[in-house]
């Protein structure tokens, strides 16, 4: 069976830096054909502000299929030096410590006005790291200035190797996991 790597979109705009980043680092994973690469655009999904989403269908959906992936790309604007609160809102939803399999990978890829906003998203990966002991793949990846053209939907070919590397390691990860998971003892 192979391993489920979630890619997560969370920008509400149909421009979007990181919904670019995010469809692009999705091709990645479904041109390999070794990982079930699944895609989440919460702009397409009505989600009630954390805690009223808590007994929302939709929201207990995309929760159990949070919980059955076995790696993350968390696509993200950045905004006032935090990832976007669609993401953040999505993440109180769907994150349940007490009951969540750890040690999972994830990459996050934002979309900023400026590369100086890479330390923005560290609080994405802190939250992601302490709920679910995730294993971040590298520094966040931004998008900013002559990278990306939101208004195309294009992307620099620096900031595509960039994302392909980091996909890169984030399938293996989740693959070599999966495995591991397969068989705990390590016995072929």
């Amino acid at each position: 069976m192979k391993p489920i790597i979630l890619t997560i979109a969370s920008s509400l705009s149909a421009k979007s830096r990181s919904t670019a980043m995010a469809h692009h680092a999705h091709s990645i994973m479904a041109e390999r054909g070794d990982v079930d690469a699944q895609f989440v655009d919460l702009a397409c999904i009505d989600i009630g502000i954390y805690p009223r989403s808590e007994n929302d269908p939709a929201v207990n959906l995309l929760a159990e299929q949070f919980e059955r992936s076995d790696g993350f790309v968390l696509a993200t604007p950045v905004y006032n030096w935090h990832a976007g609160a669609n993401l953040e809102n999505f993440l109180h939803s769907v994150l349940d410590p007490a009951a969540a399999r750890r040690y999972r990978p994830f990459v996050i890829l934002g979309g900023a006005g400026s590369s100086l906003s890479q330390l923005a998203l560290d609080g994405l990966g802190r939250t992601m790291l302490s709920e679910i002991h995730g294993l971040q793949v590298g520094p966040p990846i931004i998008a900013s200035g002559a990278e990306s053209d939101s208004g195309a939907g294009e992307l620099s070919d620096d900031l595509k190797i960039r994302i392909a590397r980091a996909i890169g390691v984030l399938a293996d990860h989740a693959i070599a996991a999966k495995s591991r998971i397969s068989d705990p003892v390590g016995v072929a």
